[in-house]
Formats: structure tokens, sequence, C-alpha cells
């Protein structure tokens, strides 16, 4: 059935076609070679791993399959170890162009096959793409090059991004440089970029260049950050939401409403909204209610922004950021009072800070 493959290609990847008649599977094969002793992919393999993804399509692929291999240097043992970590070398950078780990299988060979009698060539992963072709798909992924820079320095920002996709949600950080490679599908809409650095307003990137593309060039954002100081916390304790939700219960609306009518009253003034989350240190926590617990705490502080401008405030004014549980007030909560003491939304007073070499206002 057509709506549930569709349902299925959404929840795998970045969806890059509507049309979905069945077809028989393709593949293609990618091989990284290294170094001596070595399991880091130089920058002309990502590149190559790169362009190959973008020109597949992440909504096509079905299964990338890796195995690594060795020469036939030092012990079996040793070279069966070196191409497991080939092969997880190679998916962990998979995973950081986006690709979901779901697809991702990995099996490691040693000296067992060789491929050559050039020992540099069998130092090498082998990746397989597993994919169906969709030649009737009118729009190509691209990769955004996001760049964030201080506003009036122009200097480099290493800052924390959340890029919001259909609905789903990818965060991650840029290098020193201030530098991310995302995935981007253009002509989808839905989808926003989000980038944010300790003591600076947050900016939306503006990714209407990104929209327009209609190849599979990379696509150059840039975003301004502009300094904030921290002032105050603002009090307002009745901000509540459903269970595992960013819906507002309707306790909340008299706390909304006070904010609403203080940031009217004060229209100079700056706020940032942290959302934070329950989760008891003591126990851990693993991968995915790390991921649940950053994504709601971030889309809470969102229903907040939300709130605000469709009432009028001014989006320049307001940041907004998801703490997860790395800031709770009680670490291990003994009672559901304790519990429900971490569960909120904080806000705090900022002001903007002048051009360096300007006069203070």
């Amino acid at each position: 059935m057509p709506g549930v493959r569709l349902f299925f290609l959404i929840l795998i990847g970045f969806l890059s076609t509507s049309h979905l008649d069945a077809q028989e599977p393709e593949s293609r094969s990618v091989t990284v070679l290294f170094d001596v002793d070595r399991t880091e992919i130089s920058q002309e393999y990502k590149n190559l791993l790169r362009s190959t993804i973008l020109d597949i399509g992440f909504g096509n692929i079905r299964e990338i399959h890796i195995e690594g291999h060795t020469d036939s240097d030092h012990s079996d043992e040793y070279n069966l170890d070196l191409s497991k970590r080939r092969a997880q070398e190679t998916r962990q950078f998979l995973l950081s162009q986006g690709v979901k780990e779901h697809l991702i299988f990995t099996s490691a060979f040693g000296e067992s096959s060789p491929f050559s009698d050039d020992k540099s060539e069998n130092r090498r992963s082998v990746v397989r793409f597993v994919f169906s072709d969709m030649e009737s798909v009118p729009l190509h992924p691209v990769w955004l090059k996001l760049h964030v820079t201080d506003a009036h320095t122009g200097k480099a920002i290493q800052a924390d991004y959340t890029f919001e996709f259909f609905s789903k949600l990818k965060s991650g950080q840029t290098d020193r440089k201030g530098i991310a490679f995302l995935p981007f599908q253009p002509g989808r809409g839905g989808q926003f970029l989000i980038a944010s650095s300790r003591g600076y307003l947050n900016e939306r990137a503006d990714l209407s260049a990104a929209e327009r593309s209609s190849s599979y060039d990379t696509v150059d954002i840039f975003v301004q950050l502009h300094r904030v100081q921290v002032v105050k916390k603002l009090s307002f304790r009745n901000i509540y939401f459903h269970t595992d939700s960013d819906s507002l219960k309707p306790e909340s609306k008299p706390e909304l409403e006070k904010l609403l009518a203080t940031l009217k009253f004060y229209p100079d003034m700056y706020i940032e909204i942290q959302g934070h989350m329950n989760y008891p240190s003591s126990r851990g926590m693993p991968p995915y209610q790390q991921i649940f617990n950053y994504n709601l705490s971030y889309k809470r502080a969102r229903r907040i922004y939300t709130y605000l401008i469709d009432n009028g405030i001014a989006r320049e004014r307001l940041t907004y950021k998801g703490l997860s549980n790395s800031r709770m007030v009680y670490p291990d909560p003994k009672s559901r009072a304790e519990e429900d003491a971490n569960k909120r939304v904080e806000i705090w007073t900022l002001r903007k800070l002048p051009a360096p070499g300007s006069k203070s206002p």
C-alpha cells in the first residue's frame, strides 16, 4: 500500500520522492582506502561517500553494508580487530551525514579476502548501498554548509544547531570554525534551522537559497549571532505540560499571560526560554532517552516562544533552548513533587550587548 510505504520512508530518512511504485532494488559499491595501520577516513573518501549519498538520495536508501578489510601484515587477531575498527569508522561517518542507524550493517574480514597483490588496495572498507532508483524524482537533495559567526566581529563561533524537518529534529554542533554540513531536501517546506551559542541570542537561518536550489551543489548558509548578557531569572512557577508532550495544560494560561504582559510593559526586554526535563542521574540515561529528553525540552521551550510570537512579541527579542536534564533542581528526586520541579520552563532576562567600541545606550 503506497500510504504505508510512504510512512515507512519518512521514518527512515529524508523523503526524496512521493512516487512509490514497486521496483527491484539496485546497489552501488564504494571502496574506501586507508593508510597503513590507520582507521581515519581521508577527506577525499569522505567527499566520495557524501556525493554518493546525495546522488542516490536519502529516501531511496534501503540498506548499507560495510565490509572492513586489511592487508596481510601483523597477526590474524590484530587484523581482524583493525578491520572491525575500519568498518566502524566508516559507519560513524555515514551516521554523521544523516544516514539512519538501523540501515547500516557492518562486518569484518581481517586479511581473509584480499582484493589485489598490491597491499595498499587491501587496506579498505567496501560500502555497498542498496537502494530504489526513483527516476521520476524532480527534487534533488543538497548539502547545507552552515557558517556561524559573531554579528559584530565576524569571527567564527562554535555553535549548537537544531534542524527541524517534517516535524522531526536533528541536533548537533558546528566545528571550531563555526561550520557544519547538513542534508537538505529543497522544495518540501517544513524545514527550519536554529543556531545558538552560550552568550548569544538564537538566530533562525534563512534557507530560501537552499529551497531554490535545483542541483546537487552545496549551499552556503550564513548565520550571525548577537551577544547578550544574562541579567536575572523571572519566576513563572506554574507553566505545565501534559506528560511526554509539548502541549500546555490549561492551568498554564495565567502564568503565560503574566509573562506576555511583562514583555509588553518592557519593550526593550530580551529573554531566553529554557526547557528542562527530569531524569535521575543515578539511573543513567540510555541513548534513546537522551534524544527524547533533549527533543522534548527543546519543543517545550519552543512552544512558549511560539505563544509569545503569536501574541505580538517580536521574534528578535526571544531566544530558546532545550537543556534536557542537565540542570535539574533535584539531581536525585525523592518524590513526585521533586520530579515535577525538574520538569520546568525557566525564563531569563537578557541585555543585548552593543558592538565592540560603540557606546552603551
